[in-house]
């Protein structure tokens, strides 16, 4: 017998048709595993752009002169950055004028790298948060301040988280 006479008997094509549908099921074995994906974030903060200038405006020199600033920061979810602030007086040429920075009010508590500020919990990078910066002029230092003159400061915010 041949093995075309071979193909063509019933029982050997059916054996042979079988072999040839199982063979790639014997063939493709299957395994599964698992690996772990991590990541560690760590806290981060920033000033914020969107913090505002403070601007005292024309000076009454009778009376203490009083304004106030946004200070806006963005931390990673419930970091809580404590924020001081350095700054000394404001200069122009008819020489300084000293003004104080304050936490709750204008007289309240004083505001520098001193007598620091925990800020309130941070809710994230996507949006801002921020806390007014109060700020006065005594009229004794507006008093004593050169007429006609623009002064100016520049306040730099430090955030420790």
């Amino acid at each position: 017998m041949t093995s075309v006479d071979l193909m063509r008997a019933p029982l050997t094509r059916a054996l042979t048709l079988f072999c040839l549908a199982v063979a790639p099921a014997a063939m493709a074995a299957t395994a599964t595993g698992t690996f772990q994906v991590t990541a560690e974030v760590q806290a981060q903060c920033e000033v914020d752009t969107s913090t505002t200038d403070m601007d005292f405006g024309v000076i009454d020199v009778t009376t203490d002169n009083d304004a106030t600033s946004s200070l806006a920061y963005r931390c990673t979810t419930g970091t809580q950055p404590v924020a001081g602030l350095t700054y000394s007086q404001m200069s122009g040429t008819g020489g300084n004028l000293a003004y104080t920075l304050y936490q709750d009010a204008p007289g309240g508590q004083v505001w520098d790298n001193t007598n620091t500020r925990t800020l309130p919990a941070a809710t994230g990078f996507g949006t801002a948060d921020t806390v007014t910066v109060y700020g006065r002029i005594t009229a004794l230092n507006a008093g004593a301040a050169g007429v006609g003159n623009d002064y100016t400061d520049t306040v730099t915010v430090t955030l420790t988280f």
